[in-house]
């Protein structure tokens, strides 16, 4: 199946995206107190016009929820893979602000088109692999019908193929890197090489990248941007690293600082 191009719209651009909404801002600021991926971190990018960015994983009984980790332990309440639970049992975890964790249903009702959302499906095989396609199913069907602007995208290029074959008309994209083998030790020489050239990207059609903001260069964004796709960078933790990704992105995600340019 050869899946359409659909350009990134220019709202994605226009404002910095809250990396897990924003959150974690100990004080430095009147919001974004909660933790991330959490109701208060998405609320508070709302209420400050940016746009926000969230992971996406699934329940043992296929609901997706809004959390970064694979694991339980750093963010929560209780231990374990957040996989291995059915969603009755996590909608009764607590995070560090006494909230539950958040189904993506919430944060679609939450968000209602008020800010351009970005989600990132959390590779399910392990390894980058093609043992994808429940999450990929669950979630284009929660998108369908969704009314504001919305995004998606992965490190796995398998689960970015499996969403676009279901919901074509929304933008998709690679979340990339240089993918160095210190960095990346689960993954073999072979599969390192294949990601770090990003040579799915033209099957895949992708509107954009969301590249380390640390591996970034103006060569990468002349080429991206001259084939119609936007560049984005992960993870910007202050106004002067702000200032550098800039020069060589479309837009950055952050967390941490407010980005008043």
């Amino acid at each position: 199946m050869e899946l359409p191009f659909i350009q990134l719209p220019k709202i994605f651009l226009e404002t910095p995206i809250a990396h897990r909404g924003f959150h974690n801002m100990q004080n430095s600021f009147p919001m974004g107190e909660g933790p991330e991926n959490s109701r208060e971190a998405v609320l508070a990018a709302i209420t400050l016009g940016f746009a926000i960015e969230v992971d996406v994983h699934m329940s043992a009984d296929y609901v997706p929820f809004v959390f970064h980790d694979y694991f339980l332990d750093r963010l929560s309440n209780t231990t374990g893979a957040l996989r291995k639970k059915n969603s009755k049992t996590i909608s009764k975890i607590k995070l560090a602000n006494n909230e539950s964790i958040p189904s993506l249903d919430e944060i679609l009702s939450l968000v209602a088109g008020r800010s351009p959302l970005l989600i990132e499906i959390k590779d399910q095989d392990g390894f980058m692999g093609t043992n994808v396609g429940a999450l990929e199913s669950v979630l284009a069907e929660k998108l369908k019908n969704y009314k504001g602007f919305v995004a998606v995208m992965s490190f796995n290029p398998n689960s970015i193929f499996e969403f676009g074959k279901l919901l074509p008309r929304i933008p998709r994209g690679l979340v990339t890197d240089s993918f160095d083998q210190k960095h990346w030790k689960f993954l073999s020489k072979e599969k390192l090489r294949e990601l770090a050239s990003i040579s799915s990207a033209n099957k895949l059609r992708i509107s954009f990248i969301s590249h380390n903001y640390d591996k970034l260069n103006k060569d990468l964004l002349f080429l991206h941007n001259r084939l119609g796709r936007s560049v984005l960078t992960w993870t910007i933790t202050n106004k002067t690293l702000a200032k550098k990704a800039l020069r060589h992105a479309d837009n950055i995600t952050f967390e941490g600082f407010y980005p008043l340019f």
